[in-house]
């Protein structure tokens, strides 16, 4: 098994670079959702915008239950916890 890949970078050296992708993506899809929806009243959205926020929340379903062992009964049961 190799050490280094063919730019000589360990496997920790790509898992932290891509952590730091991943953080930096997430704060990017953070603030793109909060420039188009926030404050919601003012958005002007529609049902196309549910239908948008819709596949956005799916996507990030199947993310987390790739990540883990969470079922996406888990997951939606925490969902509904965290909005009371």
């Amino acid at each position: 098994m190799a050490t280094k890949n063919e730019k000589g970078q360990t496997a920790a050296a790509v898992c932290e670079e891509r952590l730091g992708d991943i953080g930096a993506l997430l704060d990017q899809i953070g603030q793109e959702l909060n420039a188009r929806f926030k404050p919601i009243e003012e958005a002007g959205v529609d049902w196309t915008s549910a239908g948008d926020l819709g596949r956005v929340r799916e996507n990030l379903i199947e993310t987390l239950q790739g990540l883990c062992a969470f079922s996406r009964e888990e997951i939606e049961a925490t969902l509904a916890e965290i909005r009371g």
